[in-house]
């Protein structure tokens, strides 16, 4: 069980389809020790949104940080992103790879279809 809250911002660059993203807020969830009943984290994210003609890219960090030391709660990883948009579909490539505390790489290969 937890909640999280969080404030999301953008801040696109002039004349070019890039713009800055940014995240921050903060994470609580419950845990079952003795000694500690829930954990508190700063959570966070940034990265970059690049938007050319029919396309969506993005490269950014990610991740909380908790204050139980050597409990692995301190996740931060990697993502990078491309979706191409043709007619109705999206065809996406996502990549994920752990940078401390997240010991995996994920890829994903996917579609949508929009009805409207």
């Amino acid at each position: 069980m937890g909640y999280h809250i969080d404030i999301s911002a953008a801040k696109p660059f002039n004349n070019i389809p890039l713009k800055w993203i940014a995240m921050a807020g903060f994470y609580v969830w419950q845990i079952e020790q003795d000694d500690f009943r829930q954990n508190d984290a700063f959570l966070f994210g940034t990265g970059l949104e690049w938007t050319p003609k029919n396309w969506l890219i993005k490269s950014y960090v990610a991740g909380y940080l908790g204050y139980i030391e050597n409990s692995g709660d301190k996740p931060v990883v990697f993502r990078a992103e491309a979706q191409r948009r043709i007619n109705k579909t999206v065809l996406l490539l996502r990549f994920q790879q752990g940078l401390n505390d997240f010991e995996y790489s994920t890829v994903e290969v996917g579609g949508k279809y929009y009805f409207k």
